[in-house]
């Protein structure tokens, strides 16, 4: 519910059901030294609700599930090939994460194999890791999901965690002219999560660069979870992707939203297609 009047804009409810969701489990929250274990783990220690497997006979598939879509690698630091590593992080979300490729984090070096230089303290980046080149150029993979229940594309799946109620709560009460606005508070709810991440506290932020920072901070934490284009969608932002090509895509551009079913208009007079169909 906390997420669903988010999504409404309705902030007062958003927050009353995170305030009620925190204060029934607790903080649950995980920390730098126990961040990496959990996401190893079968269960995530912050999940709330996910979606269980229990067999290997309930794995969808290798061409279908998030291990195989997301990287190459059959286990963390490993060098067997088993998905493909179709969806990896973009230079943009590299920079965010805190990871610099050796070469700089540019279209060239993204182009061939790569191998990281840095990471930043961010516990969260430690969780994307070099793939293998048995499908082509090695690029930086997100190893989130990578078999955690004992096979190969089975991973019971996080729907929501403890996290994304402090950050759901923390952007109802930063939201310009939220009924709920609290500056303060916001900034201790997006602190609980920097901070837990191995990251130092944020110190006077206030307007946009408070509820900017709580956006980002949204994109770190739950990448490759499903959040990040629906998040774009609900506030009406154009999705960048600079440097890559094509550089931004307009929220109204046809490959992002798509048409309302012809029998749908023809059922409601008062419906108007969407743009370019």
């Amino acid at each position: 519910m906390s997420r669903v009047h988010l999504y409404a804009k309705n902030y007062t409810d958003a927050k009353r059901w995170a305030d009620s969701a925190i204060a029934t489990v607790g903080t649950r929250l995980t920390n730098s030294t126990t961040y990496v274990t959990n996401w190893r783990n079968a269960t995530h220690n912050e999940t709330l609700f996910q979606v269980a497997f229990f067999t290997n006979a309930e794995s969808p598939g290798g061409n279908e599930y998030l291990q195989t879509s997301f990287t190459t690698l059959a286990a963390p630091g490993g060098t067997t090939t088993t998905g493909f590593g179709d969806l990896v992080p973009t230079i943009s979300l590299l920079n965010a994460l805190g990871i610099t490729m050796t070469g700089g984090n540019n279209t060239t070096v993204f182009g061939v194999n790569v191998s990281i230089a840095s990471r930043t303290a961010d516990v969260r980046n430690q969780l994307y890791e070099v793939g293998t080149t048995g499908r082509g150029p090695s690029k930086i993979e997100c190893t989130k999901f990578i078999g955690k229940n004992g096979f190969p594309n089975l991973d019971n799946t996080p729907v929501i965690r403890v996290a994304e109620l402090y950050l759901n709560r923390a952007e109802a009460m930063a939201t310009p002219n939220s009924p709920v606005f609290n500056a303060t508070a916001a900034l201790a709810d997006l602190n609980a999560i920097v901070t837990n991440r191995g990251l130092p506290a944020f110190t006077g932020l206030t307007g946009s660069a408070l509820y900017e920072e709580i956006l980002n901070q949204r994109r770190i934490e739950f990448a490759f979870e499903g959040h990040r284009f629906w998040d774009l969608k609900r506030l009406g932002r154009d999705i960048v992707k600079a440097p890559h090509s094509p550089n931004v895509l307009p929220i109204f551009d046809t490959r992002i939203l798509a048409p309302i079913p012809q029998r749908e208009i023809d059922g409601n007079k008062n419906l108007v297609q969407n743009p370019g169909y």
